[in-house]
C-alpha cells in the first residue's frame, strides 16, 4: 500500500495542497472582495436603470407620496442594492462554491456538480415567481387603498411611497 498525503483522515487529490490558517484566510479574503466587487458592480448598474425599475414597481400605485425627506433616496439606494444583488448572485454563488470546493473530496464534488447548476436555475424561477408575486399584491394592496381612498375621500392620507415599496 503506497503512503497518500492525508487532510483529516481523507486522502488529498493530486491537485489539492494542504493550506495553513494563513492561506485560508487570504483565499477567503480574496472571495469576499471579488463578491464585494461583483455587488458593486451589479449596483452600479441597476442604479443607470433606476428609474425604469422604480416604474415598474409603482406601476400598480396611482398616487405616491414621500412622508420624510430622504425617504426617496433611501428607496432608490435599496431598490439599486436588491437589483445588484440580484444581478451579481452567480458570481456570489461562484465564489462560495470555489471557496469550498477544497474541502470536498472528489466523490463528493462529482455528487454535488449536478446540484450547482440546478441550483442557479432555481434560484432565477424563484426570483421571477416571487416578482410576479410581489407584482400582484402590489396591484391588489393599490387596488384596496384607492377602494379605501373613494369610501373615505380626505379622511385619511394616501400611503407613503415606503409603505408601498417596503422591504
Amino acid at each position: 500500500m503506497t503512503a497518500q498525503a492525508m487532510d483529516n483522515g481523507r486522502p488529498l487529490d493530486n491537485n489539492d495542497e494542504a493550506m495553513t490558517l494563513t492561506e485560508h484566510l487570504g483565499e477567503l479574503r480574496r472571495r469576499i472582495l471579488h463578491s464585494l466587487a461583483a455587488l458593486a458592480a451589479g449596483t452600479l448598474v441597476s442604479s443607470f436603470y433606476i428609474d425604469e425599475i422604480v416604474a415598474v414597481l409603482t406601476a400598480p400605485a396611482t398616487n405616491l407620496y414621500y412622508m420624510r425627506p430622504a425617504e426617496a433616496f433611501f428607496i432608490y439606494i435599496k431598490i439599486a442594492l436588491a437589483c445588484g444583488v440580484l444581478l451579481a448572485a452567480p458570481v456570489l454563488f461562484y465564489e462560495l462554491w470555489a471557496f469550498l470546493v477544497p474541502a470536498l473530496t472528489g466523490r463528493e464534488r462529482s455528487a454535488l456538480m449536478l446540484f450547482v447548476p440546478s441550483s442557479v436555475l432555481l434560484f432565477w424561477a424563484g426570483c421571477i415567481s416571487a416578482g410576479a408575486a410581489l407584482f400582484y399584491n402590489l396591484c391588489r394592496r393599490q387596488y384596496c387603498a384607492d377602494a379605501f381612498d373613494r369610501k373615505l375621500s380626505g379622511l385619511f392620507p394616501d400611503a407613503g411611497c415606503a409603505f408601498r415599496l417596503y422591504f
